[in-house]
């Protein structure tokens, strides 16, 4: 596939531009779906075997800068063209009957903005003590948007115009962290905004759409080396124990949860 790679580089900054083509395949379940008819609807599924991958065009713009050795931030704007995009739609026929596949058919455009950072500094400046660590904070976070038609899997027609599949608007991660020889702890925070998983009219009248609410997860890591090859590990995920929420229509009604609590882990490394 074809891509293009673009560097301007300058002291302690980077300019970049990028061109590319990538390609997207059908999920497992479209290419497997059997045929079938149903008379109350005069409705024929049909497989569809010259369904091929959509395709994605992709502009990327970054700016990178680093004003010292550790430090670090960067800005990427980016948009995809996508091209061919399946969906399931009803197709003419010779006779009476409604024929739906999945099809090669619509487009959709996606863009978004991505920003990344990390910051450290040494401690030796609060205490001498402390002249052997250092507190750093890494960031990144985005934000895209990008709409698609939605078509009933039964009749092929068309239902909505909505965010694309398993797209989440914003995405965000923090970590906090001091490190040093014999002592490291970092505390980091995951957000995930909400997304839509699937938009049917195959199922219940208000039952139209299923989806997830916007989770957050905070995880912490404690590391002491009591020698060259000795290390004690305390590690602590989902602090806030966080709740995987679903919803299963357009108005955000709850339909199931996933709670997997929280979890520490104590471990003993050896280093030879």
């Amino acid at each position: 596939l074809p891509s293009l790679a673009i560097n301007f580089r300058q002291p302690e900054r980077v300019y970049r531009l990028a061109v590319s083509k990538t390609i997207g395949r059908p999920q497992l379940e479209t290419l497997a779906k059997s045929e079938g008819y149903t008379a109350s609807s005069n409705t024929v599924w049909q497989f569809n075997p010259d369904l091929k991958p959509y395709s994605a065009y992709n502009l990327d713009l970054a700016f990178e800068y680093y004003p010292k050795q550790t430090n670090r931030f960067s800005l990427t704007l980016f948009t995809k063209w996508l091209d061919d995009y399946i969906v399931n739609k009803a197709t003419p026929s010779s006779g009476n009957e409604v024929h739906v596949m999945a099809v090669n058919a619509e487009q959709a455009w996606l863009y978004g903005i991505e920003n990344s950072a990390q910051f450290e500094t040494a401690l030796n400046g609060i205490s001498p003590s402390l002249q052997a660590y250092h507190l750093g904070i890494v960031t990144n976070f985005s934000y895209s948007r990008g709409k698609v038609d939605y078509f009933n899997d039964v009749t092929g027609s068309p239902l909505s115009t909505k965010q694309l599949p398993f797209l989440s608007p914003w995405l965000a991660h923090i970590t906090a962290y001091i490190e040093g020889y014999s002592l490291s702890f970092r505390l980091s925070a995951t957000y995930r905004d909400s997304y839509i998983a699937r938009v049917d009219g195959n199922t219940a009248q208000d039952e139209d759409e299923t989806g997830f609410e916007q989770s957050l997860y905070v995880d912490a890591l404690l590391a002491y080396q009591l020698s060259d090859s000795w290390e004690v590990r305390i590690e602590a995920t989902n602090l806030t124990n966080e709740q995987e929420m679903q919803y299963s229509d357009s108005s955000r009604r709850p339909y199931n949860t996933t709670v997997s609590g929280r979890n520490y882990y104590l471990g003993l490394t050896y280093h030879y």
